[in-house]
């Protein structure tokens, strides 16, 4: 083979390593430390709320693990709201808009999140498990002659329960989670 064949395919071989490279390096898991409420801010994601709505989901995370919270519209499947909470502390979305949703839940230790453009998607890196609660979550004010009814739940992680009563749950895959 001639000196600049050779050196042409070697240039080659070069420029498809750096590309992949760099293409694994944009997909991998990058370790994030966050504080509890804080959002995720992704392409394929748009919080939504309704200011004029003083409704909350008051979420309570494991003592030992922590949580990643993704509020989803039960008529559309769509994420409404993506949050991280600190083991042992508490968050409240709050100003949900009217409407059904349903939980999925990301409990574990070491929180990574994709760097991608393309999904928001993220994952635990020590005792991972994700879960859908069963349970439908009904966020519709009623109005009664003189007040109206603004829904609000509590969800302890700690024992998966809801204003004292269990919720049943559904162990879903990472995939599944980040849908």
């Amino acid at each position: 083979m001639k000196k600049s064949h050779y050196s042409t395919l070697v240039l080659c071989m070069f420029f498809l390593f750096v590309v992949s490279s760099a293409s694994a390096q944009r997909n991998k898991k990058i370790p994030k430390v966050l504080k509890t409420g804080e959002t995720f801010k992704c392409v394929d994601f748009e919080p939504q709320s309704d200011n004029g709505i003083p409704n909350y989901l008051l979420i309570k995370a494991s003592r030992n693990t922590d949580a990643v919270i993704r509020l989803i519209d039960a008529k559309t499947d769509k994420c409404i709201r993506y949050v991280f909470i600190n083991q042992g502390e508490s968050y409240k979305i709050e100003h949900i808009p009217e409407g059904k949703y349903y939980v999925k839940v990301g409990l574990g230790k070491d929180w990574a999140f994709t760097d991608s453009t393309q999904q928001c998607a993220g994952g635990f890196r020590q005792y991972p498990i994700y879960k859908k609660m069963t349970k439908t979550f009904v966020f519709e004010m009623k109005q009664h002659r003189n007040s109206t009814d603004v829904p609000s739940y509590e969800l302890d992680l700690d024992m998966t329960v809801t204003k004292g009563k269990e919720v049943k749950e559904t162990l879903i895959s990472e995939k599944e989670f980040n849908k």
